[in-house]
């Protein structure tokens, strides 16, 4: 639990530390892309959620209660699409301002190190953040099934909730530390990093998940927020292979 409070408490007190890193520009650039990524992928809700809703309904074979049918359908098919935008909206962000973070982290890395362990490289963040962030958005995936069978389950039911925002939290936490992990680490190393630094990561994953709920300004710090949180924490020696 202890790790747990430092990953929040380091997520929310890094935003003291934008200016003390100069990175407000990147602020700018990030919430641009984060803002155009948010639209597209939201305003499909719209376009498909009615289409859904109406496949839902047609399914329905009888007369009888079809207005009361197509009302729950609409508000299945919404709850749906948002939920599942709303997770595909984190792994976008992550892996589309890979290379961005990955500079802000190598920045903040030098100014407190002195020195950083390898070049910027374009294409190479973004295949690292794409192989890195597809493997845990499948194992995301399977975590959220089982979870989902669980909540038909008598007292256990009630804890899914709970855990499936851990759960995502710990994810959210673990891509964005690889911002700072990629630099020092293999994939199969940094994952190994993940599973050491657990409650750090899902503290972290807490703070960058209820922050992007906040509209507009929530997709504007998280990304930044967390990276400098994950890269001081990776700099003072904690997120260690050992």
């Amino acid at each position: 639990m202890i790790n747990f409070s430092k990953g929040f408490l380091d997520f929310v007190g890094a935003i003291s530390k934008i200016g003390k890193y100069n990175l407000w520009s990147y602020v700018i650039i990030t919430s641009i892309a984060s803002s155009v990524i948010g639209f597209l992928l939201f305003g499909s809700i719209y376009t498909y959620g009615d289409e859904m809703g109406n496949f839902l309904i047609s399914l329905y074979p009888f007369e009888w209660g079809t207005t009361f049918v197509a009302k729950i359908a609409d508000w299945f098919s919404r709850i749906f699409m948002w939920t599942l935008s709303f997770f595909i909206f984190k792994y976008i962000i992550i892996i589309i301002l890979s290379p961005v973070m990955s500079l802000i982290s190598g920045k903040i890395e030098k100014q407190l190190t002195g020195g950083i362990s390898s070049r910027f490289t374009l294409i190479r963040e973004l295949v690292r953040g794409l192989r890195f962030n597809l493997r845990n958005l499948f194992k995301e995936l399977v975590f959220m099934i089982l979870l989902f069978i669980l909540s038909f389950v008598p007292v256990v039911g009630f804890l899914s909730p709970i855990l499936l925002f851990l759960m995502q939290a710990y994810f959210a936490g673990l891509g964005v530390m690889d911002y700072y992990l990629e630099r020092h680490y293999t994939i199969s190393e940094s994952i190994a990093v993940g599973k050491q630094n657990r409650f750090y990561l899902t503290g972290l994953g807490s703070g960058f998940m209820l922050t992007i709920l906040i509209p507009f300004l929530g997709i504007m710090f998280a990304p930044i927020l967390g990276t400098i949180a994950a890269t001081e924490y990776g700099c003072q020696g904690k997120s260690v292979l050992v």
